[in-house]
Parts: C-alpha cells; structure tokens; sequence
C-alpha cells in the first residue's frame, strides 16, 4: 500500500517534488494470509478478563494460550481461534458480551495501518472507501461493506471464513470496533439511527444499549450501522494531509 501511495505521489506531483520523492522507511508489516486476522483488538482480551474478575494467563491457559500472544497488535492469529478464545471467555465469566466489551475498545488505530490510512482521508466517504478496499490487510476472515439509498448508508460487517466459533461474539465485537471508527471520523457524540445484529436477541441487552445508545435489530441478515447517508461528505479535522 505504501508502494502505491509513493507511486501515485510521485506520478502526480511536480518535476521537483519527484526528485524529491523517495519511498518512506516503514516497518516490515505481517502479510495477513487467508482466514488470518492481526491480533489488534485481541490486545484488550486480558484487560477485560481483569476486570471480570478473571485471571488472563490462567484463563487462556486452559485453551493453549497465553496472555504474551495478544500483546502484539500486529501478530497473526487464526480466525477460527478468535471465535474460540471469544466463547472460552464467555463460557469462564459468564459474560454473553464478552466480545462486545472487548470490541467498544476499538478504533481506526485497531486495524493498524488501515486505519492510519482511513484517519487521514479528506472526508468520511473516502474514509469509509478506504477501509473497504485495504481492510484485508488486517483480517482475511470478515469483510466490510457499504450501501447507499434514499438518503441512507449502511455500513456492514460479514463473516466469511467458514465454521467460526461464536460468530455472535465476533459479529458484535466488530460492529462495535465500526461504531469507534465513525466516532473517530465524526466525532465522539456521533450515533447510528440503528444498529442490526444478526443474532438472537440476548436476555440482558443493556450493554448493547449502553455502548451503541441507538434502537436495536436484532435477528437482522448482517451485523450493520445505519446512518443518514449525509454523514459521508463530512470533512475530517487534524488530518496529516502530508501522510
């Protein structure tokens, strides 16, 4: 991506600026593979454990794991492990928003160069554009969308990689990691007109409606923020048009 960028830099840019032009020095980032995800948001994993009351290394223990592997951002871990590492917190806290807790501590930075990306962009369109053509640089397990109509956008996450453990925890951890983003791009007061999950309506929805303050849809066809379709032409502020 940083090839591309340095290349459309120097097609465009003045005679001077392509003397100038040199591709930046950036660490060897991970390739994400097929049905790999970067560890990112796993990192909060641990902290939330702490604070159910659970110790991290004795609880990933029981699954193969410990608290060392989620320490770096930009590791790889399976897709599938993901759901299973979900479900095995949900199962030792009794916490059925286990992966939601862990996802409202997401943001753009979570998806590591992706979002650096993103976070610069000139408005939340281009923003939203971004994200949807580089996110397979940071999972390889789910895939983004965005739908436009009578005034309203819809922004989506849907699980592609096949047979993943507690997709309901997934599915939630990412649609809230989608809500941090807008509110990275928007502002922090921004909220969606609805939030659709696509899975069973839980017996306590109060932390879905603490995070999210917006009307639920639960049983939906994709996890999905919708919002009026204006929010696109937003302009960022703090934008390093440099980078």
């Amino acid at each position: 991506m940083w090839d591309t960028l340095c290349d459309n830099f120097q097609l465009h840019g003045s005679r001077n600026e392509m003397k100038r032009a040199s591709t930046p020095a950036v660490p060897n980032f991970p390739k994400v593979a097929a049905g790999m995800l970067r560890v990112g948001i796993l990192t909060n994993v641990p902290p939330v454990l702490r604070e159910l009351g659970h110790d991290p290394d004795r609880t990933l223990a029981e699954i193969g794991m410990n608290a060392a592997m989620l320490a770096d951002p930009d590791a790889l871990i399976p897709f599938r492990e993901v759901g299973t590492l979900l479900q095995h917190c949900v199962t030792r806290t009794g916490c059925d928003h286990f992966g939601l807790l862990v996802g409202e501590r997401g943001n753009a930075a979570t998806t590591g160069m992706v979002g650096l990306l993103v976070r610069n962009a000139p408005d939340v369109g281009t923003a939203l554009a971004d994200l949807l053509r580089y996110l397979h640089h940071h999972d390889r397990g789910g895939v983004p969308s965005l739908e436009v109509a009578g005034g309203r956008a819809t922004l989506g996450y849907h699980i592609y990689e096949p047979d993943v453990p507690a997709a309901d925890q997934v599915h939630a951890g990412g649609i809230a990691i989608a809500l941090r983003i807008m509110q990275d791009l928007c502002g922090p007061n921004w909220r969606p007109t609805e939030v659709r999950l696509p899975f069973r309506k839980p017996v306590d929805t109060e932390a879905y409606r603490r995070i999210f303050k917006a009307p639920l849809r639960f049983d939906a066809e994709q996890a999905a923020l919708v919002f009026p379709a204006r929010w696109l032409a937003q302009r960022l502020r703090n934008v390093d048009q440099d980078l």
